[in-house]
């Protein structure tokens, strides 16, 4: 290394994919003549089996990052002196995590973003493309004859420059607008938040968005928690104050007619797959399905002058694979105490269709706990079969043997402790025993035993 040292420097990089996450931390040394980039350490981790998004990984890359590199600070200044340290990600949602010291996150957001901050400070960190960075490597992988061509440990030339590291760090640090990610991981609602958010026109009162972009389904397992919770998101907005108008009393509990509403909404959400399938044309024809003035897609059929009420004449066409239907069923199936398909289907068709209808049913019905352990039968008892005939025979003692070993015993011999085994022969036909000690569990000692 030629020239005298002005600084040295730690450079750091993280990044992370769907299998793993990994660090890699170089030693920037400046002479008057030249730079120089040396690998020092580099930690790589599996994804955790608990599936996380993309930006929670990238955040524990950058977290792993954060501990290698203050460990290697806090070592190698009692014979370097580390002027300063500047880690590097290609995630903007980690990095806005990181730097947005007012935010309050999520836990797992919180508690981490907590920790790397109390290691490295935030204006530490900086943003560099992905095709710049060498952790990429380490956290998808590659071949062997692709690292030796790569810059994973020679490390990356723009970080040699001083101009260009600068250039990237100056692409940093123009605030651009905050991630949609990032946001997602929010705690408090904050109004530069809720400006970001893609749902919060929903809260003005459009209605070009679905129930289903607002309120994750899969979340949910009943169906009445889920009508009610439908009912109070639909209540917030309303309670909101349009422009140009006044603000009227909305009542303070959940009313029947707020669940028969919400139900609405998701028939309607269900239906929109429902008629993007291709065998929906046939399903029209056959079932004779028409809009009602809500916009629910309802069967025809003959009982059009019956003395029943709109749902049960023409009940809604619903998809069988979709969740929502599932929660249906399940709510059904308990109205009438867990009893079999027929009685479900019943209750079911009084107010809904599905195509296969008896098919889903049977199916999550065969899915129910409760009615597995009502219908468990009792545990039946195998036949003891009949004893071998070598059992039986009369023969001479010790015809038909089993040998097993017991212990160790341990012994005083010439004022030491040592093992010593019980050799245990029995007769299958008399079950007599025989014992006999060995020294040890050779197979030399057992056949000088047996003999």
């Amino acid at each position: 290394m030629a020239g005298q040292v002005q600084s040295t420097s730690l450079q750091g990089f993280c990044d992370a994919s769907v299998n793993a996450y990994a660090a890699v931390v170089y030693l920037k040394i400046e002479t008057a003549d030249e730079t120089y980039l040396k690998f020092v350490t580099s930690k790589t981790r599996v994804a955790p089996l608990v599936e996380q998004t993309i930006p929670r990984l990238e955040l524990l890359s950058a977290l792993i990052l954060a501990r290698l590199i203050s460990h290697i600070q806090s070592v190698l200044e009692e014979v370097i002196p580390i002027s300063h340290v500047r880690c590097w990600s290609d995630s903007e949602v980690a990095l806005y995590w990181i730097r947005g010291e007012n935010r309050e996150w999520k836990q797992f957001v919180q508690n981490r973003v907590c920790e790397i901050r109390s290691l490295v400070p935030p204006d530490a960190w900086s943003h560099c493309s992905s095709k710049d960075n060498p952790a990429d490597i380490a956290s998808r992988g590659t071949s062997p004859a692709i690292l030796a061509e790569s810059t994973w440990v020679s490390g990356p030339d723009w970080s040699k420059s001083y101009k260009g590291a600068m250039q990237i760090s100056e692409e940093t640090a123009k605030v651009k607008q905050a991630p949609v990610e990032s946001l997602q991981e929010a705690k408090k609602e904050h109004h530069e938040l809720a400006s970001n958010l893609p749902c919060s026109s929903l809260l003005t009162g459009s209605s070009s968005l679905a129930v289903s972009a607002v309120i994750d389904w899969k979340r949910f397992s009943r169906l009445h928690r889920l009508l009610t919770v439908t009912a109070l998101v639909l209540r917030f907005t309303r309670k909101l104050k349009p422009k140009g108008r006044e603000p009227r009393l909305i009542p303070v509990d959940i009313t029947a007619d707020d669940i028969l509403e919400v139900e609405e909404l998701w028939i309607r959400d269900i239906q929109v797959e429902l008629t993007s399938s291709a065998k929906f044309k046939n399903w029209e024809r056959e079932f004779g399905v028409f809009s009602d003035p809500s916009g629910i897609l309802r069967c025809g059929g003959r009982l059009g002058n019956a003395d029943l009420s709109e749902s049960q004449k023409h009940p809604a066409l619903l998809d069988a694979n979709h969740h929502v239907t599932s929660l249906i069923v399940r709510a059904c199936h308990e109205r009438v105490h867990h009893n079999g398909v027929k009685e479900t289907l019943t209750e079911l068709r009084s107010r809904f269709w599905i195509v296969r209808g008896r098919q889903a049913v049977k199916k999550l019905l065969h899915e129910c706990t409760i009615c597995s352990v009502y219908k468990g039968s009792p545990t039946v008892h195998l036949a003891v079969p009949s004893l071998p005939s070598f059992r039986i025979t009369k023969e001479q003692p010790f015809t038909f043997t089993g040998v097993d070993f017991a212990g160790p015993l341990y012994i005083k011999e010439n004022g030491e402790m040592r093992k010593t085994y019980v050799s245990v022969y029995t007769c299958a036909v008399s079950r007599a025993v025989h014992l006999d000690t060995v020294p040890d569990l050779t197979a030399e000692a057992f056949i000088r035993n047996f003999r």
